[in-house]
């Protein structure tokens, strides 16, 4: 299985072990804690922008 990546934190974890999902701008973000989740519903465009900058890093 693919991992995905807590933006709050930067951990790596499988989806199906996720403590949480968010929808948000049509993207799941996963979190390995309910304390990411909060950290991020706190802030979302800030976690949003900077995963929206690493994927287009990613396919150059």
């Amino acid at each position: 299985m693919q991992l995905v990546r807590d933006p709050v934190c930067g951990m790596w974890i499988e989806p199906d072990d996720a403590a949480d999902i968010v929808l948000y701008k049509e993207k799941i973000f996963y979190f390995c804690a309910p304390a990411c989740k909060k950290v991020f519903e706190k802030e979302p465009e800030k976690f949003f922008s900077e995963n929206q900058k690493k994927d287009s890093m990613m396919e150059e």
